[in-house]
């Protein structure tokens, strides 16, 4: 296995000259090619292989009448599925996240009446609905605990955070706004970005919280942990969290903000 640095279009064209590169394969957030760029990989032969995550629609009708993209791989069968009708579909091929569960497969968990959220806590991961209807659940469970392991950094370490340096200002002032105005935040430990550390909340949670409004999900790493931990998920049912977990055996997936509240009791008091 080789592993080579390119820090430009420059240094990506001398590696693929100098290892003879017939496919490349790459995420579209992290490099969008000039239309020069793209004209001179395919006098070069280069087949581009775009690993699919939230690539906006106007881009993927550009992406399919180019010869140079030769696939497009959702990561999602929900994903794959939204394409049907689009041009790229012949370009299609699905291949979902990989994940390992070794890390997992040992847990023993004693459980408390403890709820844990992981993701970013930016509008689009839906934390907020999470924080919307946390007092009702505290309300009709005072012993009911939240966990929030995640920040406002954990996609751009640069960000500038709010007035509790949990997320983006005006971002944090909504959620917080929810639990401080009802009384409910002490029942909330927020842990920021976290690593293998985390291990040690999961194997005290009783439920999985990951993004309720399923935005931008599209194969929810976070919802495959939790289950390869033993702890069910609690989710909206929508896009990826359809993809990856079995609503009634792995965890419920709800549509409303009463169902999310009835769906974490439910396991809260079973």
């Amino acid at each position: 296995f080789k592993k080579v640095v390119v820090r430009d279009f420059v240094d990506l064209m001398a590696a693929i000259v100098d290892d003879n590169i017939a496919y490349l394969v790459y995420r579209y957030q992290d490099w969008v090619f000039e239309e020069n760029e793209l004209n001179v990989l395919h006098e070069c032969g280069v087949k581009l292989i775009l690993w699919g995550h939230n690539t906006p629609f106007k881009d993927l009708r550009k992406i399919a009448k180019m010869k140079v993209f030769w696939l497009y791989i959702p990561v999602g069968k929900e994903q794959t599925d939204m394409l049907y009708d689009h041009p790229i579909w012949n370009k299609l091929f699905h291949i979902p996240n990989g994940f390992d569960d070794k890390p997992y497969s040992l847990l023993s968990s004693t459980y408390e009446k403890r709820v844990t959220y992981i993701g970013s806590l930016i509008e689009a991961k839906g934390f907020h609905a999470l924080a919307r209807i946390w007092p009702e659940v505290v309300k009709q469970c005072p012993e009911a605990r939240l966990s929030v392991i995640g920040s406002g950094k954990l996609y751009n370490r640069d960000d500038k955070l709010g007035e509790h340096e949990l997320a983006e200002a005006s971002y944090e002032a909504r959620f917080m706004d929810y639990l401080i105005h009802n009384g409910v935040l002490n029942t909330v430990t927020f842990h920021g970005t976290m690593g293998v550390e985390k291990k040690a909340i999961l194997e005290r949670s009783l439920i999985g919280v990951v993004n309720p409004t399923g935005q931008t999900e599209n194969c929810p790493g976070s919802a495959i942990e939790f289950q390869a931990a033993g702890i069910p998920v609690v989710s909206g049912a929508y896009w990826g969290l359809l993809d990856t977990v079995l609503h009634g055996k792995t965890g419920l997936l709800v549509s409303s903000d009463k169902k999310l509240v009835e769906s974490i009791l439910f396991y809260l008091n079973n």
